[in-house]
């Protein structure tokens, strides 16, 4: 899946669009989906526009906006650059509601490599089997959409909702690993960076918090308790 992005030059606004198609590489050609198609539609984008195209996995291009049988795509004119891959991966607990979507959209527009989706027992919501599987596919076009509107070249993965203790357990032992805990613990501001040089790992529970089982068998696992802000 690929991402587009133009800026048309005679007005001073830049919007990145979701696509598809081929490989990032001078010369490549990508269809727009439906979406994105739309979107340019609206916005009275024209052929030839100058766009940049990512790919979600980093890789951005210059491209412009190029119609292939009435199709609309975007053709790359340079080599594509690398931004920096996110260090920073989240565990979220499943919250009440919607609450998940702005977790996923506003964890996705600060930089983030993944999103784990965690079942913990204070969890309200516990979407299974096709539920699930479509709240994950809901959650994954909502990544693509808050990476286009903030420029991020990185979606980031989302994981479907699994048990608390297996999620945990995906976190290799090398990175830091943090449970957000008010009131517990140091602060995350005072860490070095050397702490955090092979990226982090930050588990958050739902509005109940995690039990103090769930905490404690953690906190053993090698997790550390830290709050984030002061207070709550």
């Amino acid at each position: 899946r690929l991402a587009l992005g133009g800026v048309r030059a005679t007005a001073p606004m830049t919007t990145w669009l979701p696509g598809s198609g081929a490989r990032l590489a001078p010369g490549a050609w990508s269809p727009l989906d439906a979406d994105a198609a739309d979107h340019v539609r609206v916005l009275r984008l024209r052929d030839g526009d100058v766009v940049t195209i990512f790919d979600g996995r980093g890789h951005a291009a210059n491209a412009t906006l190029s119609m292939h049988d009435g199709v609309p795509g975007a053709l790359v004119r340079a080599e594509p650059t690398l931004a920096p891959e996110p260090r920073f991966t989240l565990v979220q607990a499943v919250p009440k509601g919607d609450k998940l979507d702005d977790v996923v959209r506003m964890a996705t527009e600060i930089g983030v490599r993944a999103i784990h989706v965690a079942l913990s027992e204070h969890a309200v919501a516990r979407p299974r089997g096709e539920r699930a599987d479509k709240r994950v596919a809901r959650l994954g076009r909502i990544a693509w959409a808050a990476a286009a509107q903030a420029e991020q070249a990185w979606v980031p993965y989302v994981l479907a909702p699994a048990p608390l203790a297996e999620v945990a357990a995906r976190a290799p032992t090398s990175v830091l690993r943090v449970l957000a805990a008010p009131r517990v613990g140091a602060a995350l501001a005072g860490l070095e960076s050397e702490d955090l040089a092979r990226g982090a790992w930050l588990l958050v529970g739902p509005e109940g918090g995690l039990s103090s089982h769930e905490a404690r068998a953690l906190e053993q696992g090698g997790w550390r308790a830290m709050a984030l802000p002061p207070g709550i």
